[in-house]
């Protein structure tokens, strides 16, 4: 069954478990792969066949360096994070990475509104052209983490020195110690924090700190890379765990930031963009930015067990619109199957009937997908078809793509755990204020951290920094 490219704006996939969607996902991407389009693949489940897929392909095409794993939670080598980001960028990224999107629950919006406007504060200071006039500072994770850390520690022991100078009687030695701060009083000042932003700061430090536990976030590879230059991007990451899930969330973003500023330029993507397990993380801005995405040249692929998975029926119906070619395995979801049966349309059935005599005969509208025919599908490998481009469904088989043996993960997740430079510098840091704290010379400048170790450490900072704010009642600084 052929269906030309241009009929084409993006897929759905919707079949259960082993229904059959990862066969014909496997069949899509080998055009994709010998048609020179880039491919971002997201896989929440850890795939056998799908990468082996790829990597057999890219092989026969001497290619093997174009495929790039990148690997929750040891080797996440994607910070969602690019050179040419405007602070704008970066905060639109990192609300949606910490949850700070914008909520229709008044409630909830009462506190992420400040912790978008904090955050905005804290991202102006870091990367504003006034402060960062070399552009110096890194667009690195652990690099905001450690600044909002001392950040958040210079704030209380400002307010504290503040408090212990209207003392009538003053300690000179607590005076120098409070004193001793990293950053000059003038930032304080331009911040203007008050009790509000300070809850914020902490919040914003806790919601990275969740980020990076246990990953190894950093930057090594740029989606660029499979937009423009015909790479694979392979995203293994975990369905189970929240913050691999916000890291894909943060990855649509990148790409709709991306492709706006190079079509601006006159540069088209080209590339072919397959989400697996949709229904775990996608959002509004996925589903109301399909309408827009083939025309920056990215056609998607989204796949699902059922429609009842994304209860909100908004981004339901975004989705099914935007979709022009939709495969239904067999169905068991009602649902999906009175959806189905709808979008089938119907057929003129002729009835016969003979009673004493006399023959009669009589025509009447059926669907032409009712639930009889759907249930009597195979349940694998079979599937309906609905395209725009046609003008009835069609049912059909699909074929497997063979490969010589499942991927193997065992090899790649079990690598050493390699530390970035800024999660190296941050751990290092925090074990050597730790050691000051309790009078320890610290002699381990240059001995490597093991992670085990750095979350051990970060864990005790992070229990001093909930328990700090609530000392004293803050005003403005």
């Amino acid at each position: 069954m052929y269906i030309p490219k241009k009929a084409i704006n993006h897929k759905l996939f919707v079949g259960y478990t082993r229904s059959g969607k990862g066969i014909i996902i496997g069949n899509n991407i080998l055009e994709t792969l010998r048609n020179k389009q880039g491919l971002i693949y997201v896989d929440v489940k850890q795939e056998d066949f799908t990468p082996q897929i790829i990597k057999e392909e890219l092989e026969k095409q001497n290619r093997e360096n174009d495929f790039l794993i990148i690997n929750y939670p040891n080797d996440f080598s994607y910070s969602g994070f690019n050179e040419d980001d405007t602070i704008i960028d970066m905060w639109e990224k990192m609300s949606v990475a910490l949850e700070f999107e914008k909520s229709t629950d008044p409630a909830v919006e009462h506190y992420r509104g400040n912790q978008r406007m904090t955050l905005l504060k804290i991202l102006t200071v870091l990367y504003s052209p006034k402060n960062n006039p070399e552009g110096k500072n890194p667009k690195e994770w652990y690099f905001i983490l450690e600044y909002v850390r001392c950040l958040f520690d210079d704030l209380n022991k400002y307010k504290q020195l503040q408090a212990e100078l209207q003392k009538e009687k003053k300690s000179e030695k607590r005076i120098k110690k409070l004193s001793m701060m990293y950053f000059d009083k003038e930032l304080f000042e331009e911040l203007q924090f008050n009790k509000k932003n300070m809850e914020a700061l902490e919040m914003i430090y806790m919601k990275i700190f969740e980020l990076l536990l246990n990953a190894n976030i950093y930057t090594k590879h740029s989606i660029e890379e499979a937009l423009y230059n015909g790479k694979v991007l392979y995203f293994k990451c975990d369905m189970e765990n929240s913050s691999s899930l916000q890291m894909i969330k943060l990855l649509y973003i990148d790409i709709s930031q991306t492709v706006r500023k190079e079509k601006a330029k006159g540069k088209l993507a080209n590339c072919h963009a397959i989400f697996d397990e949709v229904s775990f993380y996608v959002s509004k801005r996925l589903s109301g930015g399909l309408s827009t995405l083939a025309g920056f040249g990215i056609n998607c692929s989204l796949l699902l067990q059922d429609l009842s998975q994304i209860e909100d029926l908004s981004i339901r119906n975004a989705v099914l619109s935007n979709c022009t070619v939709k495969l239904f395995y067999k169905i068991s979801d009602t649902e999906t199957l009175k959806y189905v049966g709808l979008l089938g349309g119907d057929e003129v059935v002729t009835k016969y009937s003979k009673r004493n005599l006399e023959d009669t005969f009589s025509q009447d509208l059926e669907p032409l997908l009712n639930t009889t025919r759907i249930r009597a599908m195979w349940f694998q490998m079979h599937a309906i078809l609905i395209s725009e481009y046609l003008n009835t469904a069609v049912f059909i088989e699909t074929n497997f793509v063979k490969v010589t043996t499942p991927f193997d993960w065992h090899s790649i997740n079990n690598k050493d755990y390699i530390l970035s430079t800024y999660e190296k510098d941050f751990i290092q840091k925090e074990i050597r204020l730790e050691e000051e704290d309790i009078g320890i010379k610290s002699e381990r400048k240059n001995e490597p951290v093991s992670p085990k170790e750095g979350v051990k450490k970060m864990s005790k900072i992070e229990k001093d920094m909930m328990s700090s704010i609530q000392e004293e009642e803050g005003t403005n600084f």
